[in-house]
């Protein structure tokens, strides 16, 4: 069996997902939005929520803008669309570097010193996303999901 595909299955390059989709699916945006509403009344602040099917992150990211102090992990098999985020990620931190420049020559530490933390957080999102999936759990999901195997259960932990 050959691995999941958005090119196969949808006729859509990477690069083109987040145009398309909203095209395939009526209200798209609403439908995120209600999704990151959901989090934001039944989560934890700490929360870790886990994003199968990332795709190019257009999820993760507005349930990160909703509800900043959450842990995400997002999971995707498609080789193409892990590229497309890291390519993301890598413009985000190359764009987040001339800012840091910018607020440097106008002596702003603590500007500067917050979007390094930042700069910090795209790179390690660049790196993890060249990588193969890093934890046995994630890498038990991707099979399950190469396979089409139906996943009986997913383990998780209430915070303390």
């Amino acid at each position: 069996m050959s691995a999941h595909s958005v090119k196969r299955h949808l006729d859509v390059d990477a690069d083109g997902y987040d145009v398309q989709i909203r095209r395939l699916i009526p209200h798209y945006n609403e439908m995120i939005s209600t999704g990151v509403e959901v989090l934001q009344a039944l989560a934890p602040a700490d929360a870790h929520v886990l994003d199968l099917g990332g795709g190019t992150g257009a999820l993760s990211a507005a349930v990160l803008d909703g509800l900043p102090g959450v842990r995400i992990t997002l999971l995707d098999v498609d080789p193409d669309m892990l590229a497309e985020l890291r390519e993301d990620n890598q413009q985000l931190a190359a764009n987040m570097r001339e800012t840091h420049d910018l607020c440097g020559e106008q002596n702003d530490v603590a500007s500067t010193s917050l979007i390094e933390i930042w700069i910090d957080e795209a790179e390690r999102r660049t790196w993890f996303r060249s990588r193969p999936a890093a934890s046995s759990a994630a890498s038990n999901w991707a099979e399950r999901l190469r396979t089409n195997a139906r996943p009986a259960s997913l383990e998780s932990r209430r915070p303390p």
